[in-house]
């Protein structure tokens, strides 16, 4: 397992839309470039109750302070 420091200014995230949600991945390409730390989605007919957060099961700890910070983000942009 990987343990991941939080670093807003490293983290980048990505957002895609299909016919069926709105996914924002979480990435920090030198600490885990083999893909996203995390990724929040909403289902296209769905409001912020069916809101939900994946982390990337081949990583250890993540850090609350990321948690809260991709929350925030994903508030702003799936508004």
């Amino acid at each position: 397992m990987i343990n991941i420091e939080f670093r807003p200014d490293h983290v980048t995230f990505s957002d895609t839309s299909d016919s069926t949600e709105y996914i924002l991945e979480f990435s920090d390409e030198e600490q885990y470039p083999k893909g996203a730390i995390l990724a929040i989605a909403r289902p296209d007919d769905g409001g912020w109750d069916d809101v939900v957060l994946t982390v990337n099961p081949d990583i250890g700890d993540v850090p609350v302070a990321l948690v809260l910070w991709a929350i925030d983000v994903a508030r702003g942009r799936m508004a």
